[in-house]
Parts: C-alpha cells; sequence; structure tokens
C-alpha cells in the first residue's frame, strides 16, 4: 500500500474532467483506500454537470462545515430555472447558493472555482428577456472570496450576466483578485462596458507575474481590439486562449514582440475575425515549447515550421483543400506521428476572397497527383473521402478527429458515405462532428429530437463497426460545455456490443486540465 501522503499528488495527475469519478472508483477498490480518499480526497474536487446535482451539493456543504474544508476545486455547470428561480423549488438558485457558501466560509481551503451557465438561461420559450439579476456575481461575492477563500488562484466564468446589453462585469469586482495564477473568463454581449474592459486589461497586467494560464473571450459581435494583451508581458505563462478580439494589420509587428517574448507558451489558442497573429518568415526558433495550437489557417501557415512537435492541432478558416495542402504541398508529405488531436473548421467558399486564398485552389487530380484547377470548378471543395485519406496517411496516430462543417453530419448520409476513409485512422478514439443539435438532458424540454438523437445513435453504430478501436462519437453542435454523445462499448474480443447516448463533453487532449473540455468553433 502506497503512504497516504502519495494519493493527493497521483490525483493531481489526473485530468480534471475525470478526477471525480476516477476518485470514487478507487476509494470503492478496498476498505483500506476507502479509509484514505473519503471524505477528504473524495470531496477536494467537485464537478457538478446540472442544476440539481449542483444545487444538492451547494446545500451539503453549507450544512456540513467539515465537508467544506476538504473542497479544494469546486466547477458548476448549471442553468437557471425558472421554479428556480421564483422560488417554487429548491432553497435557492445556484448563483445565490454559491453566495451563500462563500459568505459562510463554507470552502475556506478553495483554490480553484468554476462558473458555467447554461447558454441563454435568461430567454423564454418566446426568447422574451427574463428581469432580474439572477445570473449576476455581484461585489459581494467576491469580497467575500477574496477575505474568505485566501488561497484562491484559478477563477473560470463562463455565462454570468442576466441578459445581453447588461454591463453588471464593470461594478462586480472580479477584476480585485490579484494573485491569479489561471484566469478564464467568457463574456457575453453587452455584458461589460468599454471602460470595464480597460480595467480588465489594467488588473490582468497587475495579474502577468503570477499567471501561467490566460483565456479571454468575447461575444463576435462587440469587436475589440487584442493590442493591450499584446502590450502586456507574462513572465509564466504557458496557456493563453484568445477568442472574439480583432487583429489590425498594422500590430503585427506588436504580435510578433508577444511571441517572442513568451517562450514558455506550450498552448496558444486565437480565434478572432480579421488580421494575422503571424507574419509569414518567422523565425523557426519562435515559440520553441509550443504542443497544442488553435489559430486560422493563415496563423498555421506561419507556423508551419512546429507542426511536427505538435500534439494538437485545430486549424480555423479554412476552405477547400487548404489542409491537404498544408500537408503536402508546404510540408512536403512529411509524417507527424506526434500529432494525437486534428480539428478543422471548414468554411464555404464561394466568395472570390476566400477561393484566391492560399492553398484555396488546390487539389486532388484523378490520376493521383496534385493540381490546382480553375476557379470556376472549385467554388466549393468539401471535406470527402480523398481529403481525409490524405490526413490519415499524414497523421497516423490521431486519436480525436473533428470536423467542423456543416456538410458533415451523424444524422444523415453526409457521414455514413465518409466511414470507410475515417477508418483508416487505425488509432482513433474519438470522433466529433454536427449531430442532431441538442442533448440527452434537453430531451424532456424537446422530446421532438428524439428521432434526429436515435439516428445519430445509429449513425455511430455504423463508424464503430469500421473503426475498432473508437470510443465515442460527439455532436460538437449542441450547447457547450455538454454535448451529445453516442459511448460505444465492446465485448472482449473487441467486437460492437452496444452503442448508449449519454451526455459528455468535447474533445479532451490539449484540455486536461479544463472541467468541462470544449469545442473551440
Amino acid at each position: 500500500m502506497l503512504l497516504p501522503e502519495l494519493f493527493p499528488i497521483i490525483i493531481s495527475h489526473i485530468p480534471l474532467y475525470l478526477t471525480p469519478s476516477t476518485v470514487l472508483s478507487l476509494a470503492t477498490v478496498n476498505k483500506a483506500l476507502h479509509r484514505i480518499i473519503v471524505p477528504r480526497l473524495l470531496y477536494s474536487c467537485i464537478i457538478t454537470q446540472d442544476e440539481e446535482s449542483a444545487i444538492k451539493m451547494i446545500l451539503r456543504l453549507i450544512q456540513n462545515p467539515k465537508l467544506g474544508a476538504s473542497v479544494r476545486e469546486f466547477y458548476i455547470y448549471s442553468g437557471l430555472s425558472e421554479n428556480v428561480r421564483n422560488g417554487t423549488k429548491g432553497p435557492f438558485n445556484v448563483v445565490d447558493g454559491l453566495e451563500q457558501l462563500i459568505t459562510k466560509c463554507g470552502v475556506p481551503n478553495l483554490h480553484s472555482l468554476g462558473v458555467y451557465l447554461h447558454p441563454s438561461w435568461y430567454r423564454t420559450e418566446n426568447y422574451d428577456h427574463i428581469p432580474g439579476d439572477y445570473g449576476q456575481l455581484k461585489i459581494n461575492f467576491w469580497n467575500a472570496l477574496s477575505k474568505n477563500c485566501p488561497s484562491i488562484r484559478s477563477i473560470i466564468l463562463n455565462g454570468i450576466g442576466d441578459y445581453e446589453h447588461l454591463p453588471w462585469i464593470d461594478s462586480s469586482e472580479v477584476y480585485s483578485l490579484k494573485n491569479l495564477s489561471s484566469f478564464n473568463l467568457t463574456l457575453q454581449a453587452g455584458s461589460n462596458t468599454e471602460e470595464g474592459l480597460n480595467m480588465l486589461f489594467k488588473d490582468i497586467s497587475i495579474m502577468s507575474p503570477y499567471l501561467h494560464t490566460l483565456k479571454l473571450s468575447r461575444a463576435f459581435e462587440e469587436h475589440t481590439n487584442i493590442r493591450k494583451i499584446l502590450s502586456c508581458r507574462f513572465p509564466n505563462l504557458v496557456k493563453l486562449a484568445l477568442r472574439g478580439f480583432t487583429m489590425d494589420d498594422s500590430d503585427i509587428h506588436l504580435a510578433m514582440e508577444f511571441w517572442n517574448s513568451h517562450p514558455s507558451l506550450q498552448y496558444v489558442y486565437l480565434h478572432y475575425s480579421t488580421g494575422n497573429c503571424f507574419v509569414q518568415n518567422c523565425t523557426k526558433e519562435l515559440l520553441p515549447n509550443l504542443v497544442h495550437l488553435a489559430a486560422p489557417f493563415d496563423d498555421v501557415r506561419a507556423l508551419h515550421f512546429l507542426i511536427h512537435r505538435l500534439i494538437s492541432l485545430e486549424i480555423f478558416r479554412t476552405v477547400n483543400f487548404q489542409v491537404p495542402y498544408l500537408f503536402l504541398d508546404v510540408l512536403e508529405g512529411r509524417l507527424f506521428p506526434k500529432l494525437r488531436r486534428l480539428q478543422v473548421n471548414q468554411q464555404g467558399s464561394g466568395t472570390k476572397v476566400s477561393i484566391r486564398q492560399e492553398g484555396a485552389t488546390w487539389c486532388l487530380m484523378r490520376d493521383g497527383t496534385f493540381g490546382v484547377i480553375t476557379i470556376q470548378q472549385n467554388i466549393n471543395r468539401r471535406i470527402d473521402s480523398s481529403y481525409i485519406s490524405i490526413m490519415s496517411g499524414i497523421a497516423p496516430n490521431l486519436e480525436e478527429l473533428a470536423f467542423n462543417t456543416p456538410y458533415i453530419t451523424a444524422t444523415n448520409d453526409s457521414l455514413l458515405t465518409l466511414i470507410p476513409s475515417i477508418s483508416t485512422f487505425r488509432k482513433l478514439e474519438r470522433f466529433y462532428s454536427y449531430g442532431p443539435g441538442t442533448t440527452k438532458q434537453n430531451l424532456e424540454e424537446d422530446p421532438d429530437h428524439a428521432n434526429s438523437l436515435e439516428t445519430f445513435r445509429l449513425c455511430a453504430e455504423e463508424l464503430a463497426c469500421a473503426c475498432s478501436n473508437l470510443e465515442l462519437v460527439v455532436d460538437l453542435h449542441s450547447n457547450y460545455p455538454i454535448y451529445a454523445t453516442a459511448r460505444i462499448y465492446r465485448n472482449l474480443d473487441g467486437t460492437l456490443c452496444n452503442v448508449v447516448l449519454r451526455d459528455g463533453i468535447g474533445p479532451r487532449i490539449g484540455d486536461e486540465d479544463e472541467p468541462f473540455p470544449t469545442f473551440h468553433r
């Protein structure tokens, strides 16, 4: 038997999204392990995936201070349903309950807090806005968190706020937490003013010596230039994610100075609407520790020299056969055995701008050679079997493959026709594509989706028969961070036993430190 002191260290190396279930399984092995794990380690990391379980857990921690003292990490995904808001069901809603828990010093040793509110919870069935201030974490909450949880180092806020165009966050004091090592903020449209953004960037610069993870996401309809972040320096930064910002061409040199100043970066996620973040003649010494990259095609093209060491790669804003062009033409058909996760976001290609992009008219000819076809022939070259076969030859060790395009859907024949080529990925464990657009959790509210979910399950069954290592087929079109998932069960000889629908999470490789890994759309 290992020393009890070693178990917290072992548990810290488990992917975050698997920690609660893994620790619970470990506690059931025998009585000796049970005594070590329950309750201190069992409750050290809590992840709740719906409103009911979140409220029950918060109430339990309020009523049992000894149990609350065991909690180090608490991550909540929840809606704010009408019955709970109006007080006819449950003692409180999740936001009010969490404020009570923190105010009463119910989790004094908390170091990581994540709150994810269901998208558009604030709308009625008729899409009317709900009045009130149910979804706000106000100044009293942040003051109590700072005072009663002195070890707090990580904050995740996603979907917080009552509704669009209500700038709650400016006066919330969330920016007052100066010693954070991880800050992850997703802002809804209108949830802050320009003054609030200036405050955010100022306080991020104060946090900068401590931050190892910074993730900021804004609603796309409210573009904000990325310049103020690029002006900061983060000496210990390992993970950076920026979404919903704009990038002016005039700032490209500022961006290059930023990348050259952050050689410690291992994870970079960039999803913006305009401009590029890298010049095309980058030096090969740039970002020497990078192993996870998510960026638009032009930026990935600029960083082609480091793709050979990537573990995960996501490419946004691609058209036609740009990705096979990148691997076969620019990278000369090299093998990429380290690559375990690939996601391709393919846009339509009917505009004159997109079809003149580099690689947009590149294709595989009928005789097996590669060449360029005319624009008239190339208006819309969708991902097909030849595209997938090229990628399986280049990246043979993929475990996760995602195609974010409405042209490949796991509820019709568009995916079924691609199964023979997908099966050439011999190590594929998880496949992601468009699906029914709902989750099993939502069926009670919308039973009309039952047929599309069953079609999704049957399509996953076909794919499972062809791919011997496949474990999950996931619908990336359903609402994050919970996705419709077809879980594949096999017999001892590897043959298909059953496919069961459940609610699951997004791609995992590269996001092992996330409670709810999500798709980057």
